[in-house]
């Protein structure tokens, strides 16, 4: 279990960029800034320390607490809240898809690829506003589900997982993949933090979804997994190319130019003798674009930055920052926000919007960071309602950290807001964990 652990999955992240960085054939012309490097190390090691500082205060405290307890869970108390919860998911995807199919006018634009790209948010309206907030409840209820499947019926089980499946379907729609990340990665670490596996190691994580380790069967469904998400990703990504006018050849000399990359001369030997393959490596360069370059953009991205501009939590938490604004409160809007950055609609890792809203001060918001997400993983582990619906969240984040910030990308903070709202919502009901 200990690899479900803020520090783990850090590191495991951090492992998987630099293994990806290693088998990319791309290399990036930017010139490395130790200013810039030694941001992110500092950042990163006030994480850890925060995490380390929690167990030192608080773990032979909450040890004591734990100690030989076991938990009794009123049956009636999490199905009521599972059925509000569940109401609040349901009107959440009426209003999503309505939002997307009558007020968006999806289907005028012929198809996915033309409305990722051309559709413009003029304003946001009402439904907009609560469809964003109650449908990442869907994911709520999965989570329900996982930890506590042996005390609901098989029909909420079945309508969890149906409930989640939307949120799949309404990111494929929309032309995106963060948000599939962000809910694949919650799920997978509800799973291990599920009461399915007091033994917590990765052998009976592996048993949970009855696979054997190391198994050929195991091994086959990754395949499928990969090449499923290898197939979506061709499918958009060439869709998309060819709808802004580019060949493959031609975007890849566009990304050479404006993405500060260069590609192998192999790789462009491929590319020119057949399309087909062309398509393939394209998509291989493309993903392997999307998880390395967050890196490079956070050290342009400092090199620019003017500390003066910072925007206080904007960037991480723009929808907040957008309600002040409407009423007066606040004069940061997305303008400046798109001012103060050397390239706007890239990632620049996690750090990157750190860097933005809280400057050389960044190191405090993560040394914060680090402390939240080691006490929701230790509480999630002792089975404290809220954290087993919060942790799966911030273990997502974590791992996407070297790649981007998921609390801003991918629909994250609102994520983030329904998780809260459902801890609400089982406080409302006098949900209780009762020590025996």
């Amino acid at each position: 279990m200990k690899y479900f652990s803020p520090r783990y999955l850090l590191s495991i992240s951090i492992l998987i960029w630099f293994i990806l960085k290693l088998i990319a054939p791309i290399e990036y012309n930017v010139e490395l800034s130790i200013k810039a490097l030694m941001y992110l190390i500092i950042n990163i090691l006030f994480f850890y320390l925060g995490t380390y500082l929690y167990d030192v205060i608080c773990f032979s405290y909450l040890k004591r607490s734990a100690k030989n307890c076991g938990d009794f869970i009123c049956i009636k108390k999490i199905n009521k809240a599972y059925n509000i919860i569940a109401f609040l998911a349901t009107l959440g995807i009426f209003l999503r898809f309505y939002d997307l199919i009558y007020l968006k006018s999806f289907f005028s634009y012929g198809s996915i690829t033309n409305f990722r790209i051309y559709y413009i948010e003029s304003s946001t309206n009402l439904v907009s506003i609560l469809s964003a907030v109650l449908f990442p409840l869907c994911i709520v209820l999965l989570i329900i589900a996982i930890n506590f499947k042996d005390k609901l019926s098989s029909c909420k089980l079945f309508y969890a997982i149906l409930a989640a499946s939307t949120i799949f379907v309404y990111t494929i729609l929309r032309g995106g993949r963060t948000t599939i990340t962000l809910v694949i990665i919650m799920v997978i670490a509800s799973a291990a933090i599920s009461e399915n596996i007091k033994i917590l190691d990765i052998k009976k994580f592996l048993l949970y979804f009855k696979i054997k380790k190391n198994s050929i069967k195991m091994i086959l469904d990754l395949i499928v997994v990969f090449l499923m998400f290898f197939a979506y990703s061709i499918r958009i990504l060439i869709s998309r190319l060819y709808e802004m006018g580019f060949t493959v050849e031609t975007h890849l000399k566009y990304m050479e130019t404006v993405r500060h990359l260069a590609i192998n001369d192999y790789v462009w030997s491929i590319v020119e003798s057949n399309d087909y393959l062309g398509y393939i490596v394209y998509t291989f360069i493309s993903i392997m674009h999307y998880f390395i370059h967050g890196f490079y953009q956070f050290i342009l991205l400092f090199n620019y930055f003017d500390m003066d501009n910072m925007a206080y939590g904007a960037f991480q938490f723009y929808p907040i920052w957008k309600v002040l604004a409407a009423l007066n409160l606040s004069n940061i809007n997305k303008s400046f926000l798109d001012s103060i950055v050397e390239t706007k609609g890239v990632y620049t890792t996690f750090w990157g919007p750190v860097l933005t809203d809280f400057g050389m001060f960044g190191f405090i918001y993560c040394f914060i960071l680090g402390i939240i997400a080691e006490s929701s993983w230790v509480k999630a582990t002792k089975r404290k309602v809220m954290h087993i619906l919060l942790y799966p969240y911030i273990a997502s984040v974590i791992l996407h950290s070297p790649f981007l910030n998921m609390i801003q990308s991918g629909m994250g903070l609102y994520f983030l807001i329904a998780i809260i709202l459902s801890g609400y919502i089982f406080k409302s009901v006098n949900f209780k964990v009762v020590y025996k």
